[in-house]
């Protein structure tokens, strides 16, 4: 199952470091870290987070037939 970890940039409560931390315990996982966004990444900068979810989903097999 692809897997895709986001952090916000600025984050206050869990910094991009901590997330990494994450994503390196999930196989195969990927991470990406949005800019300018802090706890709530899909809400502050939606733009940027369907970007990364499509880009995720067109490099994986999820869907494909």
């Amino acid at each position: 199952m692809p897997t895709l970890v986001i952090a916000g940039a600025d984050g206050p409560a869990t910094p991009v470091e901590m997330v990494q931390v994450i994503a390196d315990g999930i196989p195969g996982a990927a991470f990406t870290v949005v800019p300018g966004a802090a706890r709530l990444v899909n809400a502050e900068r939606p733009e940027a987070v369907n970007q990364a979810l499509t880009e995720h989903l067109e490099r994986s097999d999820v869907g494909r037939c």
